[in-house]
Order: structure tokens, then sequence, then C-alpha cells
């Protein structure tokens, strides 16, 4: 059978904000390979204290915000599950799975997002932190598991739609966001192939950190 992707609201007592740094470090050695270390960097957030209390912070408010409506204050994170055969995964997978069901098919935390009412300090001299006339979902996060990347093709795109389908929820109809440039902008190239377009590069902090702001107005 194939992978059936289902989204999640993320919880503390789920430790996803643990999950999501988790996510986070699994791609780094992947990106060092591949020519992109410098999108991340070489640290790994796990043991971080101060990426702990920024998941930890992100994975809480979303919890408070459950059914309330947009706001300043607003944000959401969620957890993407790829549902598949327990017996088609490796060992290693199936140490991230949850317990089969009677079919014999598991749910494995593939992916991540975080979306924001306001935009990221470091870009505020592009977006503003909240745009009152076209107001807009930030996309805060966006990382997949690399340990899972036998089943977790298509996972980002998934994300992406469903940030869209937040957005009309709400009656948004506007999602901005941010990414790294180097090696040759291939993941700008990304977000341009789900629909995005930059406004304008920027470089962020005391190491010149290569960016660009990102938009789609649905």
């Amino acid at each position: 059978m194939s992978t059936t992707f289902h989204i999640r609201l993320a919880s503390l007592a789920a430790k996803d904000n643990e999950r999501f740094l988790a996510f986070v470090d699994s791609q780094l050695p992947w990106l060092e390979s591949v020519g992109s270390g410098g999108q991340w960097g070489s640290t790994p957030r796990g043991n971080v204290e101060a990426s702990q209390k920024k998941a930890f912070t992100r994975v809480q408010k979303s919890e408070a915000c459950e059914g309330k409506p947009y706001s300043s204050y607003w944000g959401r994170a969620y957890v993407l599950e790829a549902e598949v055969d327990v017996d088609s995964l490796s060992d290693e997978v199936k140490q991230l799975s949850g317990p089969p069901n009677e079919n014999g098919r598991v749910r494995v935390p593939v992916a991540g997002m975080v979306l924001e009412s306001t935009s990221a300090d470091y870009v505020r001299s592009i977006l503003p932190e909240i745009d009152e006339k076209s107001p807009f979902l930030y996309l805060f996060f966006l990382a997949s598991d690399r340990r899972t990347s036998s089943i977790n093709k298509g996972s980002g795109a998934f994300l992406i739609n469903h940030a869209k389908e937040e957005a009309t929820r709400l009656g948004i109809r506007r999602i901005a966001g941010d990414c790294w440039t180097g090696n040759g902008r291939k993941l700008v190239q990304f977000y341009e192939s789900q629909g995005f377009k930059s406004i304008e590069d920027f470089e962020a902090g005391d190491q010149k950190w290569p960016g660009t702001v990102f938009e789609m107005r649905i």
C-alpha cells in the first residue's frame, strides 16, 4: 500500500517541541553533504537551551491558540505523519513510529511546520511585523526528518498546501516567509515551485546569513 499523509496539531504532551529540534538536527549532515551547510550550520539544536526554549514556546503558543481567531498573537504548529506498512520500514524508522494498527500500518512523524501572524524580526526592514492592510501568515518553520527520507517525499508540498488551507479558513489571502539563498538558490527554487515569489534579498546577523523574503497571494 502507498504512503498516506496525516496532519495534526503539535503538542507538548507528545514532546513535539523536541521532535522539531530533532528534525533540524537530522538535516545537518545531509545539508553539509550537498553544499548547503551554511543554511543551518553544523551545531545540533537538541541540547541547546535557547533552541529548546524557542521550540517549547512555539508549541505552547500553538496549544493556547487552539480555536482562537486570527490576531497579532496567533500561531500554530503542526506535525505531518506518514502512514505506511510497518513491514516496509527500516529498524531505525520503526523506532520513530507509533504502534501498528490492525492492518499492520503505522504513523511516522516525518515533518513539521510553524505558522505565525507576525514576521521574523530579522526581515522587518522588508516585511512589517504585522500588515493590517494585507495580513499574512508567516511560514516560520518547515523541516522534514531526514531519517525518514524513504517515506517523506512530498511532505514539504503537503504542508505548504495545508498552510494555504489554513489561511483560507482564517480569511487570510497571503502567506509570507523567508529562506536561505546559498548554494545556487536551490531552496528558493523549491519555494518558487510551490507558488511563492521572492520579494527582496537580505543579510541577517553578524555572519550576514543570506536570505530572501517570499510571499504567495491566494
